[in-house]
């Protein structure tokens, strides 16, 4: 009889933690990917967010944030493996997801990409992106 109580509790702990943890991550928009800490020997190690990164303009085909583009242009920026990625306009800091606008990419294996020819009206707004990785360890 315990052992069945067990399982449930543990369950909505867990899930209490990790809506606390997203709560405390203050993204002004959705976050797209992985939330969850990467554990480590000595338990959860935390995330932080990268700076902002804005390497390409959408004139063109479209607005090229890809991970493997922004890491040559700036080397040691971004972890191996980013959990989650955010978009924002450029100018205004609004969120990718309330622009309306259609996404080819949005993910935080291979960045952000929106294409010119994929969108209704016009072309696609500037945007920039960041990334969500294992915090620096500060010495």
């Amino acid at each position: 009889m315990i052992k069945q109580l067990i399982l449930p509790f543990v369950a909505v702990l867990l899930l209490a933690y990790v809506k606390l943890s997203e709560a405390e991550s203050e993204p002004k928009s959705i976050m797209m990917g992985s939330s969850l800490a990467a554990p480590n020997s000595g338990g959860r190690r935390r995330l932080c967010w990268t700076r902002w990164f804005n390497s390409d303009r959408p004139r063109g085909s479209g607005d090229w944030e890809t991970l493997k583009n922004l890491r040559q242009e700036y080397p040691r920026k971004i972890c191996r493996r980013p959990r989650a990625i955010q978009a924002v306009t450029a100018r205004k800091e609004i969120p990718a997801e309330r622009t309306n606008q259609k996404f080819y990419s949005y993910n935080p294996r291979r960045g952000f990409v929106c294409r010119n020819k994929d969108q209704k009206r016009g072309r696609c707004r500037d945007y920039k992106v960041r990334f969500r990785c294992p915090c620096r360890r500060r010495h």
